[in-house]
């Protein structure tokens, strides 16, 4: 079998440039995802900050109406 160099180099090549494009997409991909996962993280913690607002709040009532 013979094989030319040139043509074997060029298939490398446009099978790199092939790789590149997947993994390129792929990362596109994940920052989404990333941004996405960030931004529910920090309306959860708002929720949980919200949330342990509140039992304070009723934790203080409890102590008032226990005083009385």
């Amino acid at each position: 079998m013979n094989v030319n160099p040139i043509e074997l180099h060029q298939l490398i090549i446009e099978d790199l440039k092939q790789q590149n494009s997947i993994l390129s997409e792929q990362r596109s991909t994940q920052v989404a995802i990333n941004k996405l996962a960030l931004k529910r993280i920090e309306e959860l913690q708002g929720t949980v900050a919200q949330l342990e607002l509140k039992v304070k709040n009723l934790e203080e009532e409890l102590g008032k109406s226990s005083k009385k």
